[in-house]
């Protein structure tokens, strides 16, 4: 999401293409993820793929929204995966 404030959008697709995972793979991994019984913390990491992937669809269908969002978002993601390292790293290091 970093490159989205730099580059062309044909750059942006690529990114999109290469680095974004499927709902579908994101749904089938929440539900693996139940059925062995997993802590929350994996269920939470399950989902962080789908946030870029919201707001570029609110983007693209719903409103066009400035800079300052995508900035925000890449903020907001960093943050809550920097969470899970630490909350890993408490429960399976530790």
């Amino acid at each position: 999401m970093v490159l989205y404030l730099f580059c062309s959008d044909g750059v942006a697709r690529l990114c999109d293409m290469l680095f974004y995972v499927s709902p579908v793979t994101v749904c089938a991994f929440l539900v693996l993820s139940r059925v062995l019984k997993m802590c929350v913390w994996h269920r939470t990491a399950c989902v962080i793929p789908i946030a870029p992937q919201v707001v570029s669809l609110a983007d693209h269908y719903v409103l066009e929204l400035p800079a300052p969002v995508a900035l925000i978002t890449i903020i907001v993601t960093v943050i809550l995966v920097a969470l899970l390292l630490v909350a890993a790293y408490k429960v399976f290091v530790k």
